[in-house]
């Protein structure tokens, strides 16, 4: 049986529309009938590993049907997190698959179980044989440095370039090391070209031009990319002529941030909403969450404008109703 995890796009819901919304058991039977995948399932490998695919779609926040719902978080639901804890009290090393990245977590999604966890993140911290965790949905890669106890990867997605895939080695001790770490250009939408006949692995046979859309500005441009301060939604640029190739590059972020020198004010929490939100197409998204990130943001309005960013925030977050997620917020897990 195949171990793969769900995206956003294998249902649609539409929160408050039971009618306009396919069910998860009809996706369930559609998945079951063409792939023969389940909804979430596992597979060890070898004597010592173990793969878990989740589906980061089970729970309140894609339930039209729930007032909570919410399709830019994901949630898990109780039976999938009693499972996965199942998996994880076997004791093998373990790998983490699911499409949402970690980041979009909803807090406390089940609060009344009595099994020494409530949600995903005090799940994973009742274990600690987790050695790594890859999502996906961002599109263009993210390294979540040491935002978490384990490593965890937001990985490229091939619909830009085909070349966006990456080899594993998994070795006994539960450590890994990735075959090709120079091949995408620093967790961005495109890869380079690489030879993986035989043992000639990191032989690279780049090409001059990637195939899709690698974005712009290209990888390693971002300083030389003519940008002017966005103070307000209408100065945001078009995805046409804005659209990064890597995520989370401060020197392009810093020319919106601007918009917040004055605090928490309607133009300030608009244009952080739009490009800082949990979507695949935000050009910063979740990216407040990034450590190196985020201490340069907080510095950077501190030092230009004495403005508290984590402040700024949650102003935004209360007082205008946005979804923004950055370290120690109030909506994801994306810690302190």
């Amino acid at each position: 049986m195949p171990t793969a995890a769900r995206g956003n796009h294998d249902g649609l819901v539409t929160c408050g529309d039971a009618e306009a919304s396919i069910s998860k058991q009809f996706t369930e039977r559609l998945a079951r009938y063409y792939f023969g995948a389940e909804l979430y399932s596992s597979r060890n490998l070898g004597p010592h590993w173990k793969v878990v695919a989740l589906h980061s779609m089970q729970g309140y926040t894609w339930d039209p049907t729930d007032p909570r719902c919410d399709t830019i978080l994901s949630s898990y639901g109780k039976a999938q997190l009693r499972w996965l804890d199942g998996q994880l009290a076997e004791g093998r090393h373990t790998i983490l698959v699911m499409h949402h990245p970690l980041v979009t977590a909803v807090n406390d999604e089940v609060p009344d179980t009595h099994q020494g966890w409530r949600d995903l993140r005090t799940l994973l911290a009742a274990h600690d044989n987790v050695r790594l965790v890859l999502s996906g949905h961002n599109h263009k890669g993210v390294d979540w440095q040491d935002l978490y106890p384990f490593p965890a990867l937001t990985l490229p997605s091939t619909r830009y370039n085909p070349q966006n895939f990456l080899i594993l080695d998994l070795l006994p001790n539960g450590s890994h090391v990735w075959a090709d770490p120079g091949k995408n250009r620093g967790g961005s939408r495109c890869s380079d070209y690489w030879s993986y006949d035989g043992d000639a692995r990191h032989e690279a046979e780049w090409q001059a031009r990637d195939a899709g859309d690698c974005g712009m500005p290209a990888a390693g441009d971002e300083a030389d990319f003519p940008l002017a301060p966005v103070l307000n939604a209408s100065a945001i640029p078009s995805q046409e002529v804005f659209n990064p190739e890597r995520s989370c590059q401060f020197v392009l972020a810093k020319r919106f941030l601007p918009a917040c020198a004055k605090g928490a004010t309607q133009d300030c929490c608009d244009v952080i909403a739009d490009q800082w939100r949990l979507s695949s197409s935000a050009p910063f998204t979740s990216c407040f969450c990034q450590p190196s990130f985020w201490q340069e943001s907080v510095s950077f309005m501190r030092e230009q404008y004495g403005v508290d960013l984590a402040a700024t925030l949650l102003s935004c977050v209360s007082d205008y109703g946005k979804q923004i997620v950055w370290r120690g917020g109030p909506l994801t897990w994306c810690p302190a």
